[in-house]
């Protein structure tokens, strides 16, 4: 009797945990449904960088611990190249280029060079950021076959492992 009543137990508890757990992805669906990949991934992103700015993370460990030294950030018209330049301290880096696609409109923002991707292949660098966040996909491609980048991460990726950084 105390071998079914335990194995109900069991049983029931597994269940539980298995409804618990298969309600709390039908609620996740429901809020992806809701909003556009772009717009949830964006929230994501806004919340991890406030809980980055509260605990007094900084991005610049991800770099330190990869031993990059010389970046490149691909993509500076937008607001995410502002968001991660607050967020690194330029003295850790011997150099940082700036890089866009759109150069002549960018440049008139900006009193440093903005290079165009032909100049890529000329750079000496460790990495290259891009800071846009729906189109990273296509530029890492972009920059991988056709002008052959290295190392390159994408601003959203170090943003939401930057509490991994700190542990290093």
């Amino acid at each position: 009797m105390e071998a079914v009543f335990c194995g109900s137990a069991i049983f029931l508890a597994v269940l539980s945990f298995f409804a618990g757990r298969l309600y709390e992805f039908f609620r996740l669906m429901a809020i992806m449904r809701e909003q556009s990949r772009a717009g949830y991934l964006i929230g994501i992103l806004s919340q991890c960088e406030k809980d980055n700015e509260m605990a007094g993370r900084w991005l610049d460990p991800y770099f330190h611990n990869n031993r990059y030294k010389k970046i490149v950030i691909y993509g500076v018209g937008g607001k995410y190249y502002e968001n991660f330049r607050n967020h690194i301290r330029d003295e850790m880096f011997d150099e940082i280029f700036l890089m866009d696609s759109n150069v002549e409109k960018v440049q008139k923002s900006f009193s440093e060079h903005v290079y165009c991707r032909e100049d890529l292949k000329t750079l000496t660098y460790d990495a290259i950021v891009v800071t846009s966040v729906s189109h990273f996909m296509e530029i890492q491609d972009e920059l991988l076959s056709v002008w052959g980048g290295k190392n390159i991460v994408s601003y959203t990726d170090i943003v939401f492992n930057a509490y991994k950084e700190m542990d290093c």
